[in-house]
C-alpha cells in the first residue's frame, strides 16, 4: 500500500491509483521508501511535541486537583493550628473542635509535606517537559511553531531564520495565513476544522513568500492539543518542513514520465551496478520483457546473444567504468530468439560528489537501415569478380565514406601499396591525400575530389594530368536508393596512349587547319595590303593636301607683303614695318607647322626619344604658365593653378611634358573669351599624378569629340577665325602616350572644356 503523500499524487497526475502502469512501479516504489522515512522522521517529532505538550496538560490539571486538596488541607490545618492557640490561651478557638485531634493534626502535616513533595516533583518534570520541547524545537531543521485556536503564532522555532529569512520575532504574533500564496490560502481553514473538533491531525502543502520574494514549498502538519478532560482546543502544534527539491522532482518525474510514455525510443533507467530499474512501453515492444521480468537483470543477462559483437561492448564497458555517455550501434536478442538492431546511447547520471548514480539509455531502432546496408553488401560481393577482371580502377563506397569494393587496378594506379581486401569496410579518408603527389596539380586533385563527392552529382569523363604525363578519366557515379543516398563509385581509366593518338590526329588536323588559316591568312593580308595602300594613298592625297594649304595660306601672306615693299619704294615707313611684322608673324607660323610636322613625323615612326626620370611637376606648371601669360592678360584672360602640395613627383620626360603643358594652355587661352579664365590643377591620385587644364572657352560639340585627337582635325566654328594646324592635340596625345600615361576630355558647348592627364608617380 503506498503511502498516503504519493497516493495524493498518484491520483494527481495518473488519474488514480487502480491500475497503475507497470513501468511506472519501480520509480513509485523508490518514492514511496522516501515518503516512508520521511513520514517516520515527521511522526518522531509530532510524538515528541504531543508527549510534552499531553505531559504539561496532564501536570497542570493534576497541580489544579492538588491545589484543591491543598485548600482543603489548608483549612484542616488552619483549624489544627486554631485549636493548639486555644489550648494555649492565645485565641478563641472554634465553636465545635471535636473532630481535630493530635492524629489528625499529624495526618494534616503528614499531607502536607506529600503534597509539597508531589508539587516539587510536577514542577521538575513540567521544567524537564518544557526542556525537552525546546531542545527538539531549537535543534530541528523543520519549523516548529505554536498557534492559539484563533491562528496566532505563539512560538517559531529558530529555523525559520534559514527556511524563511524571518527571525522568530517578526513572525510571533502573526496570523498562521501570513506569507502563504493566494492560491494555497484554503489551508486555512484546516486550523477552523480542528477547532471545530473535525480533526486532530491534518497535513497540507503550500507556497510561501520568503522575505527576499521567493517562494517556497512547505509541507506543514498541525496537530490540536486538547483538554483531556473538556475535549476543547488549547494550541496547535505545528511542524513545517521544507519540500521545495520534492516537488521539482515531483515535477521531473511528471515530465519523465510523460516524455517517456510518448517517445517511440526505448528508454531504460539501470542503477550504478548496471541492474534495470524502470523500462518504458518502448523497450517492452522492441524486446518482449515486460517491466517486472527486467527489472533486476543486467541488460547484457536478456538481450545479448552469440552474434553480440564482443568489441562493442567492451568499448561500451570501458566508457561507462569512466563515466562518459557513448553511442554505438548494438545487436540485440528479443525474447523470442529473433535479432535486431538498435542504436543506444547511454549516458551516466551522477550524484552531488560526482559518483554514478544510475544510467540511462535511449535506443533507436535501425534495423532496417542494417538491413539495407547488408543488403547493399551483399549485392556488391556478387559484383567483385566482376571487378577485380576490370582494366579500370574502380572504388565502391557507402554513405560513411567506408570502402565497400576496390580492385587492384585501382590500388595500381594511385599507387596504394595496401591489398583491396585489406582497405575494405576501413574509412577512405587520406586516400585522396596519399595519391595527390602523382598529379600535375595535387592540391587541385584533392579539392577536386572534395567538390564532387560533397556536391553528389554525376560526373563522366573529367580528365586527371600526371606529373609523368600520363592522362586519366575518372567517373564519379553518386548511388541513391529511392531518394536516400548510399554511396558512390569511382570509375579511373588511363587513357594515355587514347590522348596520344588522338593528340597526333589533332595535330595532323590542327596542321591542316593552320595551313588552311594561313593561306586565309596570306588572302586576307593581300586584300589588307591593298585596303592599306589605298588608305595611305588617300591619306597621302589628305596630307599633302592638307600641308600644301598649310604652306601656302603663310607663304602666299609672305611672298604678298614683301612684294609690296619691294615695288613701292615710296611706302611709308610705318606701313613698311606693319608688313614686316606680318611677314615675320607668317614665317613663324610656317616654322611651327613644320616643327610640329617633323614632332609628328618622329613621334609615329617612333624615334622620338623620350627620357623619363623622376621629376617634379610642379615647377613645369609654373614654366607652362610663364609662356602663355602675356598672351592671356592681353585679353583680359585670368590664369591660375591649384596644386595640393608643394612637389609632385612623377616618372616622366620633363622637356615633353612642359610641351604637353603649353599645348593645352595655349589652346585654353586660344578658345577662351575676353574676360575668362583658365585654371591648370595638379594632385595625386592612388599611384597617379594627375593634370586637369579647365577653361571657360568655346567648347567642343559632342559629335566632333571622338575626332580631337586626330592629324588635321579642327573644329568647325562658323564665324570665328582662329586659327591652327590641327596638329597640336595630335602631338600632345602622342608624347602623353609615350609616358605611359593617358589624356582625356570633357566638354560642353558655350560652357567650357576640360583636358584630364594622368602620368603614373613610377
Amino acid at each position: 500500500m503506498y503511502n498516503v503523500l504519493l497516493q495524493r499524487q498518484i491520483k494527481k497526475y495518473l488519474g488514480g491509483g487502480e491500475v497503475i502502469p507497470d513501468e511506472y512501479r519501480p520509480l513509485l516504489n523508490a518514492i514511496n521508501e522516501s515518503y516512508n522515512h520521511y513520514e517516520a522522521d515527521r511522526n518522531l517529532i509530532e510524538r515528541s511535541m504531543d508527549l510534552s505538550s499531553l505531559e504539561l496538560i496532564d501536570v497542570n490539571r493534576k497541580l489544579r486537583q492538588e491545589a484543591d486538596r491543598h485548600r482543603i488541607v489548608l483549612g484542616k490545618l488552619r483549624q489544627a493550628l486554631q485549636v493548639l492557640r486555644l489550648d494555649a490561651g492565645e485565641v478563641d478557638g472554634p465553636d465545635d473542635d471535636e473532630n481535630f485531634d493530635d492524629s489528625d493534626l499529624i495526618e494534616v502535616a503528614e499531607l502536607l509535606r506529600k503534597q509539597i513533595d508531589r508539587r516539587h516533583e510536577a514542577e521538575g518534570k513540567l521544567l524537564e517537559s518544557e526542556a525537552r520541547f525546546r531542545l527538539l524545537a531549537e535543534n530541528s531543521t523543520d519549523i516548529i511553531g505554536r498557534y492559539s485556536p484563533e491562528g496566532i503564532c505563539l512560538y517559531l522555532s529558530p529555523s525559520c531564520r534559514s527556511l524563511l529569512g524571518y527571525e522568530p520575532e517578526e513572525m510571533i504574533g502573526g496570523r498562521f495565513a501570513f506569507g502563504i500564496h493566494p492560491a494555497d490560502i484554503d489551508h486555512v481553514a484546516r486550523i477552523s476544522d480542528m477547532v471545530g473538533g473535525a480533526t486532530d491531525v491534518t497535513t497540507s502543502c503550500f507556497r510561501f513568500l520568503k522575505k527576499d520574494g521567493d517562494y517556497i514549498w512547505l509541507e506543514t502538519t498541525m496537530h490540536a492539543i486538547r483538554d483531556s478532560e473538556s475535549g476543547e482546543m488549547i494550541e496547535v502544534h505545528m511542524a513545517s518542513r521544507d519540500i521545495t527539491a520534492r516537488k521539482r522532482d515531483e515535477d521531473e518525474l511528471q515530465l519523465l514520465s510523460l516524455v517517456a510514455s510518448k517517445t517511440d525510443n526505448a528508454v531504460l533507467i539501470t542503477n550504478r551496478l548496471g541492474q534495470i530499474e524502470w523500462v518504458n512501453e518502448s523497450f517492452i515492444r522492441f524486446s518482449g520483457y515486460t517491466l517486472e521480468e527486467a527489472v533486476g537483470y543486467r541488460p547484457s543477462e536478456l538481450l545479448h546473444g552469440p552474434l553480440t559483437s564482443p568489441e562493442t561492448l567492451n568499448e561500451i564497458n570501458v566508457a561507462l567504468w569512466n563515466a562518459r555517455p557513448i553511442t554505438s550501434e548494438i545487436l540485440y536478442y528479443h525474447k523470442d530468439g529473433h535479432t535486431y538492431w538498435l542504436s543506444a546511447t547511454i549516458t551516466p547520471i551522477l550524484d552531488a560528489t560526482g559518483q554514478v548514480e544510475r544510467f540511462v539509455a535511449i535506443q533507436s531502432d535501425i534495423t532496417e537501415q542494417k538491413q539495407i546496408a547488408m543488403e547493399l553488401q551483399y549485392r556488391t560481393s556478387r559484383l567483385t569478380a566482376l571487378v577485380e577482371n576490370l582494366q579500370a580502377g574502380v572504388l565502391v563506397e557507402d554513405e560513411s565514406e567506408r570502402i565497400v569494393i576496390m580492385n587492384q587496378t585501382f590500388c595500381d594506379m594511385f599507387e596504394i601499396r595496401q591489398s583491396p581486401q585489406d582497405l575494405v569496410g576501413k574509412e577512405s579518408e587520406g586516400l585522396a591525400e596519399g595519391a595527390k603527389r602523382l598529379f600535375a596539380d595535387p592540391e587541385g586533385f584533392v579539392r577536386r575530389v572534395n567538390e564532387v563527392m560533397a556536391g553528389r552529382t554525376l560526373c563522366i569523363d573529367e580528365e586527371l594530368v600526371l606529373t609523368d604525363g600520363r592522362i586519366f578519366e575518372r567517373d564519379y557515379i553518386p548511388i541513391f536508393v529511392g531518394d536516400i543516398y548510399r554511396g558512390h563509385l569511382w570509375h579511373c581509366r588511363d587513357v594515355t596512349e587514347r590522348k596520344q593518338a588522338q593528340a597526333a590526329i589533332n595535330a595532323l588536323n590542327s596542321e591542316l587547319k593552320e595551313t588552311n588559316h594561313l593561306l586565309r591568312i596570306e588572302r586576307d593580308k593581300e586584300k589588307e595590303h591593298v585596303r592599306v595602300l589605298e588608305e595611305l594613298n588617300q591619306m597621302k592625297s589628305e596630307f599633302v593636301s592638307s600641308v600644301s594649304h598649310e604652306l601656302r595660306t603663310p607663304l602666299a601672306s609672305i611672298i604678298g607683303f614683301t612684294q609690296t615693299i619691294l615695288i613701292d619704294p615710296d611706302l611709308p615707313g610705318e606701313m613698311q614695318r606693319e608688313f614686316l611684322q606680318i611677314v615675320f608673324d607668317e614665317a613663324k607660323r610656317l616654322a611651327k607647322l613644320i616643327n610640329d610636322m617633323l614632332d609628328l613625323s618622329r613621334i609615329e615612326s617612333g624615334s622620338a626619344i623620350v627620357e623619363k626620370s623622376p621629376t617634379d611637376v610642379i615647377p613645369l606648371v609654373e614654366r607652362g604658365i610663364q609662356s602663355v601669360v602675356m598672351q592671356a592678360e592681353a585679353r583680359g584672360i585670368s590664369v591660375t593653378s591649384v596644386v595640393d602640395r608643394p612637389s609632385l613627383i612623377a616618372n616622366i620626360d620633363p622637356d615633353r611634358t612642359l610641351q604637353v603643358i603649353i599645348n593645352l594652355l595655349s589652346n585654353a587661352v586660344k578658345f577662351t573669351p575676353d574676360g575668362g579664365w583658365v585654371q591648370i590643377r595638379v594632385r595625386v591620385e592612388g599611384s597617379e599624378v594627375i593634370l586637369e587644364v579647365q577653361d571657360t572657352g568655346m567648347g567642343i560639340p559632342e559629335g566632333d569629340l571622338p575626332n580631337l585627337f586626330q592629324k588635321f582635325f579642327r573644329v568647325h566654328r562658323p564665324g570665328t577665325a582662329i586659327r591652327g594646324t590641327g596638329l597640336g592635340l595630335a602631338i600632345t596625345k602622342h608624347i602623353v602616350e609615350l609616358q605611359a600615361g593617358t589624356i582625356t576630355v570633357q566638354s560642353t558647348e558655350n560652357v567650357g572644356s576640360t583636358f584630364t592627364v594622368r602620368f603614373p608617380q613610377q
